[in-house]
């Protein structure tokens, strides 16, 4: 499995692609995409959290219960591996909270299906769904982005 290292370029790369996709009408694969970018960076996080190289999905030489547990793209069960639930509840006047929101809400499919499901769903994401879940990605006062790129 990637670095912690590759797993924060490869966050970095994806979100400019993301931007890309956007600008060209691409809503569908710009909204898989930034899928892609936030599990990276919680990845990133996780690695950072347990002092661990790379994120040991596929490491051989890890017990196949705890490869299990890593094997994850839920993005709800990567927020509480990396340690960071709790940064983005509904608690006091957490900002992180509405921008954790924002980006997640439409990676929730039917049938509780993983994210990743989304390439398979054609017109899932409309031009107002992803700009939003950009914006809450990588607004500079609040976005995700930018309080995970602090801990990864």
């Amino acid at each position: 499995m990637a670095t912690r290292t590759e797993l924060k370029k490869i966050t970095r790369a994806r979100i400019k692609a993301a931007k890309i996709l956007i600008e060209a009408g691409d809503y569908d694969y710009a909204g898989y995409t930034m899928g892609f970018v936030l599990e990276c960076a919680l990845k990133a996080c996780v690695c950072k959290k347990l002092d661990l190289v790379s994120y040991p999905a596929d490491d051989s030489s890890v017990d196949n219960n705890i490869r299990t547990i890593f094997r994850t793209h839920e993005l709800d069960k990567l927020q509480i591996l990396s340690g960071l639930s709790n940064k983005f509840t509904n608690v006091g006047n957490n900002p992180y909270f509405a921008s954790w929101s924002a980006a997640t809400q439409d990676y929730v499919l039917p049938g509780n299906q993983q994210w990743v499901n989304m390439r398979y769903q054609p017109n899932y994401w409309t031009e107002s769904k992803v700009k939003s879940v950009y914006n809450a990605l990588t607004n500079n006062s609040n976005g995700i982005l930018v309080y995970l790129k602090k801990r990864w």
